[in-house]
């Protein structure tokens, strides 16, 4: 427990409710995003993590808390996300308007930008 508590799990993210006939499951951060796939720490170890068939109501992003089943030797699944505390967000590229989630609970957001004239 203290490794998530070093990853940034708090005493209240305790209080996670997981339904009755589920699958063992345990919560991980979500380290790193690719397609379809998810690198976790749940403390112990870091996983390769998969959705199941069936969609996510939220699609983990990086500094998600989320509950896993399994481990990487017998597939590891991502059962659901945790409810954010924060979220990095933008608009998704394109003519959509819809919002993009970059990053979830984080804490401090350094943003860097060149300091020469771009414009000469």
């Amino acid at each position: 427990m203290s490794v998530l508590l070093d990853l940034g799990w708090r005493p209240d993210d305790l209080a996670v409710h997981i339904p009755e006939g589920s699958p063992p499951q345990r919560p991980a951060r979500v380290m790193q995003q690719e397609r379809g796939a998810w690198h976790v720490n749940d403390g112990t170890d870091e996983l390769l993590a998969r959705g199941h068939s069936r969609p996510l109501a939220t699609t983990p992003v990086t500094g998600d808390w989320v509950l896993i089943s399994g481990d990487e030797k017998s597939s590891c699944y991502v059962e659901a996300v945790l409810p954010r505390r924060t979220t990095l967000s933008r608009a998704e590229a394109g003519r959509r308007t819809a919002e993009q989630v970059i990053a979830a609970n984080v804490d401090i957001v350094a943003i860097c930008a060149a300091a020469d004239d771009v414009n000469h």
